[in-house]
């Protein structure tokens, strides 16, 4: 927690620099049941930090990460000033320098975006269990390398950006790259962008289908130099966890909105092969047994031989935010 501040603070100054108009930042942290240590560490930066230009602000809310959301969403419209933009960082991630810059940067730019999206990238796994740092490397490989990864339907009007304003990656990838935003870290132009309802669906899922829907393809970009730096999953238990939240999100998306289905169904990905058998054996092998272990699931859930009667509270639900 402590390590994910100070990488947001470093952001946010490097942005006051680079973005002189930036008057006042407010920062809003919300406790939502996890266990650890998070909440002590928040009131002690409270208590210690203090900027003219910076408001810190500490909420509580029931578990939930989208509980959460909203619960943060409802303090900052009571103390909104039109036209900021807002920012959602996940408080167990490390973001580079940049990202705040290059959110605003982005935004500044392109009058008809309403949300930029970071790229997330794995912590890379320290520990010594052979188990763990097999399983680190198969569930994370889209990660390591998004070029592996494409959309289903090739729609290059969702990218507008790619060809004018290329980012590193390259215009020819981003132009097959998916449509929608990562949840770990993504900015709004403004508080009229967020609409997530407040049962327990991942805004990753629902808030870039409604942004399509309402505004039309080119109100998302994703920024692939946004990098944001996660603690991934190691373990099939963690794996199977996130697959039936997604499952989970998916069918309530489809059964509550069935308005968004042709944007969900642009929003489908498949691996590229063609790039990943560039290569070397070991990435390769990793992509492989991925591969399999994603056919796997699929197969439980979509005949429902795997299907867990868990709540949706207890999918967003956390004692500690970890892998």
């Amino acid at each position: 927690m402590l390590e994910s501040f100070l990488s947001i603070k470093k952001a946010i100054e490097y942005s006051l620099k680079q973005h002189p108009e930036l008057v006042n930042i407010s920062i809003v942290f919300c406790h939502n049941g996890c266990t650890d240590k998070t909440p002590d560490i928040i009131s002690d930066i409270q208590k210690s930090y203090s900027d003219n230009k910076i408001t810190i602000s500490v909420l509580l809310s029931p578990k939930g990460k989208a509980i959460a959301q909203n619960t943060c969403m409802r303090h900052i419209r009571s103390n909104y000033v039109a036209g900021s933009p807002i920012a959602f960082i996940d408080t167990d991630v490390l973001i580079d320098e940049k990202v705040i810059d290059i959110f605003l940067s982005q935004l500044k730019l392109h009058p008809n975006l309403k949300v930029v999206g970071s790229h997330p990238i794995p912590i890379p796994y320290e520990g010594n269990s052979f188990i763990r740092s097999f399983w680190h490397h198969v569930l994370n490989c889209r990660a390591y390398f998004p070029k592996s990864e494409m959309t289903v339907h090739f729609a290059p009007e969702f990218h507008p950006y790619a060809d004018t304003d290329p980012q590193p990656i390259g215009a020819k990838y981003e132009k097959r790259s998916k449509i929608y935003f990562h949840g770990r870290g993504f900015i709004l132009r403004d508080e009229s962008i967020w609409d997530t309802p407040k049962d327990a669906i991942a805004e990753d899922i629902f808030l870039d289908r409604s942004v399509h829907f309402r505004y039309g393809p080119g109100s998302i970009r994703v920024m692939y130099n946004a990098k944001v730096f996660f603690h991934p999953m190691n373990r099939l238990k963690t794996f199977h966890r996130t697959f039936f939240r997604i499952h989970h999100d998916l069918r309530l998306l489809k059964r509550e909105h069935p308005e968004y289905n042709t944007m969900r169904e642009f929003a489908k990905t498949t691996l590229d092969w063609n790039y990943i058998c560039t290569l070397n054996l070991r990435w390769k092998t990793n992509f492989s047994i991925y591969y399999l272990v994603r056919k796997y699931y699929h197969f439980l859930f979509k005949h429902k031989l795997m299907y867990s009667k868990a709540s949706a509270f207890d999918i967003w639900s956390y004692d500690r935010k970890n892998g």
